[in-house]
C-alpha cells in the first residue's frame, strides 16, 4: 500500500495565488475548486492554515493529529514559564516580557 503524498500548506497557497492570477476573482477560484471564496481568500492572501478536515483533505493537506487535533509539525510559542527553554526565558526577561 502506497503512502499518500501530502502538499505542503506554502504550496497549496502559491497555487491558489496562481488560480487567482489566472482566474481573476477569487470567486472564480473558489468555484474552480469547490470552496467558499471566503475560506480560499484567507488561506491564499491571510495565510490562514485550515483546521477543518474536510477542507485539508480536498486541499491535499497533511490531517490533524488525532490524539491532540493540532495541526502537525507546529511549533508553538510556550506560554508558561516551565515550557520555556533556558535561552527563551533569558530573553524573555531581559525584554521584560509578561508572562
Amino acid at each position: 500500500m502506497k503512502k499518500r503524498q501530502y502538499l505542503s500548506f506554502e504550496e497549496v497557497r502559491t497555487s491558489l495565488q496562481i488560480l487567482y492570477l489566472r482566474e481573476g476573482t477569487w470567486s472564480k477560484v473558489a468555484k474552480a475548486i469547490g470552496m467558499k471564496k471566503g475560506t480560499v481568500h484567507g488561506i491564499a492572501v491571510n495565510g490562514l492554515e485550515p483546521k477543518t478536515e474536510a477542507i485539508r483533505e480536498q486541499l491535499g493537506l497533511e490531517p490533524l493529529c488525532p490524539h491532540c487535533n493540532r495541526l502537525p509539525r507546529k511549533r508553538r510559542k510556550p506560554t508558561r514559564i516551565r515550557d520555556m527553554s533556558k535561552k527563551q526565558l533569558l530573553w524573555a526577561l531581559e525584554h521584560r516580557q509578561e508572562m
